[in-house]
């Protein structure tokens, strides 16, 4: 990764355009993950972007530099594609791409320890259920919310606010939701005395009909749920349809 350092410590308004541009940027574009905005202090002001991009050099002129973590490197080509965008609407804001943690996990554990050293990522893209593990390390995004007069019109709906707030705070923003899918065996179903084309439409009945395939055989699975999956999201997203929190 290039070290830069910035030859004009950031000033109040170039802060806030940056916070303003990720809620702008992030409002127009169809990608993954959940943003968070991290706290990271340079000239004594928190920094915070959207987007992100292969390791570049920062622009002379004393541009305001802004550093991004993410996970999973399918992804990456995605981000550089945002950040190329994003630079190109703000030539004042140079972008840096961090090396890409494997997965959500690593990247939660790469965020402890950089908090630990003082070396956090000006932006880190977070799966929604980590957000209370790094919220302490985030600066909240509620006063930048508040000053957009035409905030409802990027699409935030409040619901989709609420799933990165800690407390009373808004730490993050949504940049795309996963959504749990049921597939099965139509062959199984069918000699289990299913309807593949029916299948049922209650938990009470989907949990029947997994019991019947799996008294098939006993080399026959009945159902499964895919429990490790992203520290359990899928169970997670179970409690959350029922009003439920963890």
């Amino acid at each position: 990764m290039t070290d830069f350092t910035r030859s004009v410590p950031p000033t109040v308004p170039e802060v806030d355009k940056a916070i303003r541009g990720v809620l702008r940027s992030l409002a127009s574009s169809d990608c993954d993950l959940g943003l968070v905005v991290r706290n990271a202090v340079a000239g004594g002001a928190a920094v915070a972007t959207a987007a992100a991009l292969t390791v570049v050099e920062p622009s002379s002129g004393g541009a305001v530099g802004v550093e991004i973590a993410h996970a999973y490197g399918f992804q990456r080509e995605m981000h550089e594609a945002i950040a190329q965008r994003f630079m190109e609407l703000n030539p004042d804001i140079d972008v840096v791409l961090r090396a890409t943690a494997d997965n959500y996990e690593t990247l939660v554990q790469q965020t402890r320890r950089d908090a630990l050293v003082g070396e956090l990522a000006d932006v880190m893209f977070h799966g929604f259920n980590r957000i209370q593990l790094v919220a302490e390390h985030a600066v909240p995004l509620d006063p930048f919310i508040a000053a957009e007069a035409d905030w409802n019109a990027l699409g935030y709906a409040e619901s989709a606010q609420a799933l990165a707030r800690v407390g009373d705070a808004v730490y993050g923003l949504p940049f795309a939701v996963s959504t749990p899918v049921i597939y099965y065996n139509a062959d199984l179903v069918a000699e289990a005395g299913g309807d593949p084309d029916m299948f049922p439409d209650t938990w009470e009945g989907i949990i029947a009909l997994s019991e019947d395939v799996d008294a098939l055989s006993d080399d026959i699975m009945g159902g499964y749920m895919d429990w490790t999956s992203g520290a359990n999201w899928e169970f997670i997203a179970l409690i959350g349809s029922q009003n439920g929190a963890m």
